[in-house]
């Protein structure tokens, strides 16, 4: 796929989704129909016990649930809860990676988990690296119901502490509604990087010249769906016209995709 393309989410007239294998992390494999040679993968993370952890509602239309207890067996301390979809693909360093996607919260209690991430961008640990934090983050905060645009970056060359930023927080969010997010990051952890976001169609964010990513070798790759600290709340949302790549979706603030 060259320069400037994008690949769609699942499903729709152009693409396909077949799931390849079986086992804890069968991968989602998305392909062109009309070119069967490119494909993404996607790497389902989730409570491999509990089949309403991830389940695909439409061509191009996801809907995600964690309950206490579920638990990814690579979470070994058992103290999160996780269904996500992981992208394969690590997004470049440097350069223009734009997304766009309708996200719907279903009602319910007030999460009260320490965190509670629907979306991320998440850094590729160089090998003497020790873990952190994703240096993009959507998070739906404990108690006030309100969604946190967070970026963190550092120019360490060992990952060790961030510095973290509250870009946007929402007022509380009316759940069991469509919502659609639209991004444009340029990660960049020496004031070279920029994070734009539009919330349904309005501007939230505009950050030209700052600094958003980690000093690594690999830039950091996407994930959807549920991420959060062990609760005792249900926890359901949806996720709709999954579109990630280099070229512009400038297009899509005024024009979202329908939700099939």
């Amino acid at each position: 796929m060259g320069a400037g393309q994008r690949k769609r989410g699942f499903g729709s007239s152009l693409w396909k989704i077949a799931r390849a294998g079986g086992g804890a992390c069968a991968a989602l494999i998305l392909s062109c129909c009309a070119q069967p040679t490119l494909a993404e993968h996607w790497t389902e993370q989730k409570d491999d016990a509990k089949p309403y952890a991830i389940q695909q509602l439409g061509p191009d239309h996801f809907r995600f649930e964690v309950r206490a207890g579920d638990n990814w067996k690579h979470d070994t301390d058992f103290s999160r809860n996780r269904a996500e979809l992981k992208s394969d693909t690590a997004q470049p360093l440097g350069q223009d990676v734009w997304f766009s996607y309708q996200m719907n919260i279903h009602g319910g209690p007030a999460s009260t988990a320490r965190f509670c991430l629907l979306g991320q961008f998440h850094h590729s640990n160089d090998p003497w690296d020790i873990g952190g934090s994703p240096p993009f983050a959507i998070n739906l905060y404990p108690q006030t119901n309100t969604l946190r645009f967070i970026k963190r970056y550092t120019a360490d060359r060992k990952t060790t502490t961030t510095i973290d930023t509250v870009m946007y927080e929402t007022p509380p969010i009316r759940r069991d509604r469509w919502m659609h997010i639209v991004g444009h990051i340029v990660f960049g952890w020496n004031g070279d990087g920029t994070v734009e976001l539009w919330l349904d169609g309005r501007k939230i964010v505009d950050l030209p010249h700052t600094s958003i990513g980690y000093n690594d070798m690999v830039g950091p790759y996407w994930k959807f769906g549920i991420y959060r600290g062990q609760a005792p709340e249900t926890l359901v949302v949806e996720y709709a016209n999954m579109e990630l790549g280099s070229a512009s979706l400038l297009d899509r603030v005024g024009h979202p995709l329908p939700v099939r």
